[in-house]
């Protein structure tokens, strides 16, 4: 099973979380105009091919990755 990293950007901050389905991390309570859908579309549809190692850049942090392991 895929794992990954999301690292936010916040007022405080950073803020990270661990996840393996998109649905642990909520994308689609964040925001509801077009561009933000296209933005969380778009991370959807790169979690789906990634890579171990690769990232990607998204409106509200950067998501990474990471190698099959326990998290």
């Amino acid at each position: 099973m895929k794992k990954f990293i999301y690292c936010e950007s916040t007022e405080g901050g950073m803020d990270s979380c661990c996840f393996n389905k998109i649905k642990e991390l909520g994308l689609y309570a964040w925001m509801s105009d077009e561009f933000c859908k296209k933005e969380d579309q778009a991370l959807c549809d790169w979690l789906e091919k990634a890579e171990v190692g690769q990232y990607f850049e998204h409106r509200l942090g950067i998501c990474f990755r990471v190698s099959d392991i326990q998290i």
